[in-house]
């Protein structure tokens, strides 16, 4: 429910709304949602301008995920991480928290999470005015991002073809 009134932008409703899922969770015993829902609070705080906020709970859901060995989260929260400090531009703590991902992310082979780690890292060298490395790693985000929308609509196709195949084998059966 968080994550949709995030979305909506009612900030105020998503916060509760977490901080209520934050509450069950503690409970339950859910680490896994904790460190899910500390992430989601960030984001909201993040939005809210709130940097103290949001800095406490993406370290508490990196630090849980640490814990749980979610190497996928871990780069998630380095990431955002990244971003918030680039967003206050500190670049130093910026650059420190892409470098952390970046190792993580090419260990997992996750490269959509890399996608988001390379327009972080664009933007990073905008920041510092390291433009031919902006440009390069511009260049490096399109090609990642372009190349899972082919990969993408290729597999797309290939299901409609299996379906408009089967589709064919079922007529010729009825006839």
């Amino acid at each position: 429910i968080g994550i949709s009134y995030r979305g909506l932008k009612q900030l105020d409703s998503a916060r509760f709304a977490l901080e209520k899922a934050l509450v069950i969770n503690t409970r339950l015993g859910a680490t896994q949602n904790l460190a899910h829902n500390f992430n989601n609070l960030a984001n909201v705080y993040k939005q809210q301008k709130d940097r103290e906020r949001a800095e406490e709970f993406y370290q508490k859901a990196l630090v849980l995920n640490t814990k749980l060995g979610n190497s996928y989260e871990q780069a998630q929260n380095l990431n955002n991480l990244a971003d918030l400090y680039l967003s206050q531009k500190e670049f130093g703590k910026t650059k420190i928290n892409l470098d952390k991902a970046y190792v993580i992310i090419n260990k997992i082979r996750a490269d959509q999470m890399k996608t988001d780690y390379l327009y972080i890292k664009a933007n990073y060298f905008a920041g510092i005015r390291a433009y031919e490395s902006c440009a390069n790693t511009w260049r490096d985000y399109s090609k990642l991002r372009d190349s899972m929308f082919t990969a993408n609509r290729s597999k797309q196709f290939n299901q409609l073809k299996v379906l408009a195949d089967a589709e064919k084998e079922v007529q010729k059966v009825q006839f």
